[in-house]
């Protein structure tokens, strides 16, 4: 299985570029402390104790820049969107202290299945594999937008989908990809925590297989002034936006 997984992987990310080793990522932003790119899909921020990848968005962008970079937040593998790097040491303190105090304001775009209410909130704590412990989460929505599809998946004749603005005011471990799900509203794509049915369908029928889920905006409080971050939503979910009537967030 992690062969597969190392394989897929690998073969998204050469689709991405022909030539790996000189990928070049779309900087937001870029000044003496900090960098900030739109992450692509199916790639690592980092290196963990158990992936086996060969390739992750530090170890590229540290040869794109020719200077090491150190993560200050991190994305899933599947997310796409703002991912923030410091140059040095004391910049990455500086920074991560923001959010260890939950300053930092982050906002996604992501397609899920099903109708929700305008809006709402959910606080149900999610268990840390690594910690052994429930913590708490805190979880925000706003509809933007919904659509009902002629598709049958599963036992209906038709399909529905709500694009939402998603606010996490807790920083948990695939924590809105949880909370989605524990709402039955999962994230489309969401292989560990989605409908499975409903990503075998779009899987066959746009041959795209990939969550879709998007950090869009992050907002950090520094002192006396504020780090303001936007990432453009990638052209393939503009496209399936578009394919479901649905306007985009930007």
């Amino acid at each position: 299985m992690l062969l597969l997984v190392r394989i897929f992987t690998k073969n998204i990310l050469e689709q991405l570029h022909p030539y790996i080793k000189g990928y070049q990522f779309d900087i937001i932003h870029e000044d003496g402390g900090v960098v900030v790119i739109n992450k692509p899909p199916a790639i690592l921020t980092h290196h963990t104790k158990i992936s086996e990848d060969d390739y992750c968005v530090q170890d590229l962008l540290t040869e794109q820049l020719k200077i090491p970079v150190l993560p200050i937040h991190r994305l899933d593998r599947a997310t796409t969107g703002i991912l923030i790097f410091a140059k040095d040491s004391e910049t990455a303190e500086r920074i991560n202290q923001v959010f260890r105090e939950k300053k930092v304001e982050k906002t996604y775009w992501a397609i899920v299945r099903g109708y929700l209410e305008p809006t709402g909130m959910i606080d149900k704590p999610l268990f840390s594999e690594t910690k052994n412990i429930y913590q708490e989460a805190l979880s925000h929505w706003k509809v933007l937008g919904q659509c009902e599809m002629p598709w049958e998946v599963s036992r209906y004749p038709t399909a529905r989908y709500s694009i939402l603005e998603l606010k996490p005011e807790t920083g948990r471990h695939h924590q809105l990809r949880k909370h989605m799900a524990k709402l039955r509203h999962p994230i489309i794509g969401d292989r560990r925590h989605g409908d499975v049915k409903h990503n075998n369908f779009w899987r066959d029928k746009f041959q795209m297989n990939r969550m879709w889920l998007h950090a869009g905006k992050i907002e950090i409080p520094l002192g006396e002034s504020t780090m303001k971050f936007e990432a453009q939503i990638p052209k393939d979910f503009l496209d399936m936006l578009a394919t479901l009537g649905l306007e985009s967030p930007q």
